[in-house]
């Protein structure tokens, strides 16, 4: 597992567009709230041969939209993984 995401070159302001017209589109949650994980930093992965074995630390669990938890995507893997 890598230690953060793949970096986009900050310049790169087409493809900043791109990629923030295409998350605008998006549909937005119309289901009801669901428990996640408020805060899931990649600290909190426990990996085990290179493998997600378990989380800790749920020290902010709330009800909300279940794309919260895709937060950690951004911060924890790259763009291969």
């Amino acid at each position: 597992m890598s230690a953060g995401p793949a970096r986009i070159d900050p310049a790169d302001r087409p493809a900043a567009s791109r990629t923030w017209a295409v998350a605008a589109a998006a549909p937005g949650w119309d289901g009801p709230p669901l428990w996640l994980h408020g805060a899931l930093p990649w600290a909190d992965l426990l990996v085990d041969r290179g493998r997600i074995g378990a989380l800790i630390d749920f020290g902010d669990l709330v009800g909300g939209e279940p794309a919260t938890d895709l937060s950690v995507a951004w911060t924890a893997f790259t763009a291969d993984t």
